[in-house]
Order: structure tokens, then C-alpha cells, then sequence
């Protein structure tokens, strides 16, 4: 009895050091404010912050804004220590492409390949969809709005404009270049 107490002892004592020594660390945004006093208070310290983008605050820094209905593939380049918006001012400074693509999904009233030609009453809306989205090494996943429309916004090193992106529903998708993404007409199957 007194061995196998110390058997349950040991292995009491080996599963809570287990379970301490697995406790993930989460990343926690940093304010710019406060990422700013670290790296002042720290100068010949690395430190790694991963940067928390404000998409809206950027867009009116660099002027680019795209309303919605206007179709596209949008980029703009821009220095990260001129712009704010959840880049530090004084560090890691480089030239970024801001880019926003505009899409409408519809679905035709048709299955597969057609020699119809197809006309505002053969269509309807893609509405309120979830949609995954990849444009090189970077994804994203968006709703369309009641109409169809969708709207991605990313940086990048360098422009995205000629990769293919991706864009898909989970189940169908559609595969081309990033700056060929304006208006998708869709097999019915889609709006199902």
C-alpha cells in the first residue's frame, strides 16, 4: 500500500509539472504608445512587437480611400514611420504597398458552362456570404454585404497586383489575378 501511495505521489506531482511547463503564451497587442516608450526605455535591447495595423487610420494617412461600390484592384505605397496608424515612428522603417480590392459575387440563373448570353434578370446577389480569401502569402476571410459586394484590405512587400488570389465560399471557387477581381458571374450553386 505505502508503494503504490508513492506511485500516485509521483504521479501526481509528474502530470502538474506537465501541465505547467504546456501553458501556451498569447500575444497581446501593444498600444503605439506604449511600444514607443519600450523601445525608448530599451535602445540596445531587441524587441520583437508585432505591429497592429489600423486600417481606417491608414487609409486617411495615405489618402485612399475607395468607396464601395467602385470596383477594383486599389494600391498605394507608403513609409510605415510617416504613416502612424500602428507602426512606430522611429524603427523598422520600409516601404509598404497598401492594397483594397472591391468585388461583386452574382450568381446567373444557370449551372455550368453557358452560351446564353446573361442579362441583369438572369442574376442575382451573392449576399451576406462568408469568403475565404489568399493573395500570395497572406489570408483573410470577409462577408459580402446584401448586394454581393466584398472588400479586401491588406499590406504588402512589394504589389500583389499580377498574383493570382484565391476567393472561395468554402466549398466552390474562383482563381484569378488580383488585379482581374471587379464583377464574378457565378454558377447558381453558389447563392444556394
Amino acid at each position: 500500500m505505502k508503494n503504490c501511495s508513492k506511485v500516485f505521489t509521483c504521479l501526481f506531482l509528474s502530470i502538474i509539472v506537465w501541465g505547467c511547463s504546456s501553458v501556451q503564451k498569447n500575444d497581446v497587442p501593444v498600444s503605439t504608445d506604449l511600444r514607443e516608450s519600450i523601445k525608448n526605455d530599451l535602445p540596445n535591447k531587441e524587441i520583437k512587437i508585432e505591429e497592429v495595423i489600423d486600417y481606417n487610420l491608414l487609409e486617411q494617412a495615405i489618402n485612399l480611400k475607395i468607396p464601395a461600390e467602385k470596383l477594383g484592384f486599389f494600391e498605394k505605397s507608403f513609409n510605415t514611420c510617416r504613416v502612424g496608424s500602428g507602426y512606430l515612428s522611429n524603427a523598422n522603417c520600409r516601404n509598404l504597398n497598401y492594397i483594397v480590392i472591391h468585388f461583386r459575387v452574382r450568381c446567373r440563373d444557370t449551372e455550368g458552362t453557358t452560351s446564353e448570353i446573361v442579362t441583369e434578370a438572369n442574376l442575382r446577389d451573392n449576399a451576406n456570404r462568408d469568403m475565404i480569401w489568399t493573395l500570395k502569402n497572406k489570408s483573410g476571410e470577409i462577408v459580402t454585404n446584401a448586394e454581393g459586394y466584398g472588400e479586401i484590405r491588406e499590406v504588402y512587400q512589394g504589389s500583389p497586383k499580377t498574383e493570382r488570389i484565391r476567393v472561395s465560399d468554402g466549398k466552390r471557387f474562383l482563381y484569378l489575378r488580383a488585379n482581374e477581381l471587379t464583377t464574378a458571374i457565378v454558377p447558381n450553386n453558389w447563392c444556394d
